[in-house]
C-alpha cells in the first residue's frame, strides 16, 4: 500500500506522532520505553529530508528522533498544556472524591449498593463538591492538615 500526502499533511501527522509518543513514553525510564512506537516514529521521521522538514528531526546512526524545534511547536505545546491542565483537575477531583467515598461509606456499605451506577451516585456528590470549590479557588484553599 502507499499512501500520497502532502507537507501540510506531513507536519501534522509528525506533531500527531509526537503527541502519541509524549503520551506513551514520556514518563518512562529510556529502557521501559515502547520499542515499537518509537521505531514506528524514527520511520515517519525519516521521511522528513523528502517533505524539506529535516529540521523537525535529529538523526543519530540512522536513527530518527523529534528535534527541539518539533517539540516546541505551537501544536504540541498547547495541545500538551491543555491535557495536562484538564487531567490534573480531573485527576484531583476523582482521587479526592473517591477518597471521601471511602471514608464515608464502610466496606459493607459499598457492597451492598447494586451497582456502578448507585455508586457513582454517591461519588458526585463528592466530585461536584469539588468541581465547584477548585473552579471557584483553584488551589487557593486547599492546605493539608496537620494532623495534631
Amino acid at each position: 500500500m502507499k499512501i500520497n500526502i502532502t507537507k501540510k499533511q506531513y507536519a501534522l501527522l509528525i506533531k500527531m506522532l509526537y503527541l502519541g509518543d509524549w503520551m506513551i513514553n514520556a514518563i518512562k525510564l529510556p529502557d521501559d520505553r515502547n520499542r515499537e512506537v518509537d521505531e514506528f516514529f524514527s520511520y515517519i521521521l525519516s521521511f522528513a529530508k523528502e517533505f524539506g522538514m529535516e529540521d523537525m528531526t535529529d538523526e543519530d546512526e540512522g536513527e530518527f528522533s523529534a528535534s527541539r524545534e518539533l517539540d516546541e511547536d505551537d501544536l504540541v505545546q498547547e495541545s500538551m498544556e491543555a491535557y495536562n491542565e484538564e487531567t490534573f483537575w480531573d485527576e484531583l477531583i476523582d482521587r479526592l472524591a473517591e477518597r471521601d467515598f471511602h471514608r464515608k461509606y464502610s466496606t459493607a456499605e459499598i457492597r451492598a449498593m447494586k451497582d456502578w451506577i448507585e455508586r457513582a451516585g454517591h461519588t458526585d456528590e463528592f466530585r461536584d463538591k469539588y468541581a465547584e470549590e477548585f473552579e471557584k479557588n483553584g488551589l487557593d484553599r486547599l492546605e493539608i492538615a496537620d494532623g495534631k
